[in-house]
């Protein structure tokens, strides 16, 4: 039987400050990392502390997380990797968006997990 999320939830925001639209990613928290290891069709033991798969459609990521092992590497981590397919789904790649805009949007991944997890 497939594992239930102890906390699953869809994060919209308004990226940019003129933005008509906001943007979504689906935060999946599992118990346990063999939980959300086997939830996502792993081995139980890989070597995934956290993931992020990537999309094209409206929710640009699902970010999924084990309690057990909620760190501050794990989480900025798979942030980084959902902050990268945000930036090639908005064509944010080229030279007019610079080091600071990617960390600024790494940051605001970051920042909108945290506020998340305290719910929990």
């Amino acid at each position: 039987m497939k594992p239930e999320p102890l906390h699953s939830t869809s994060i919209d925001f308004l990226l940019f400050e003129d933005a008509k639209q906001p943007i979504k990613f689906l935060l999946f928290v599992w118990r346990t990392l063999p939980e959300m290891r086997s939830a996502n069709g792993l081995d139980s033991k890989a070597r995934a502390y956290g993931l992020c798969y990537q999309s094209k459609s409206q929710t640009f990521a699902a970010i999924h997380l084990a309690a057990t092992v909620l760190q501050a590497d794990v989480i900025a981590h798979e942030c980084e990797h959902a902050a990268a397919q945000l930036r090639r789904t908005l064509k944010l790649d080229d030279d007019e968006h610079d080091e600071e805009t990617n960390a600024e949007i790494t940051g605001l991944l970051n920042h909108l997990v945290m506020e998340e997890l305290a719910k929990i």
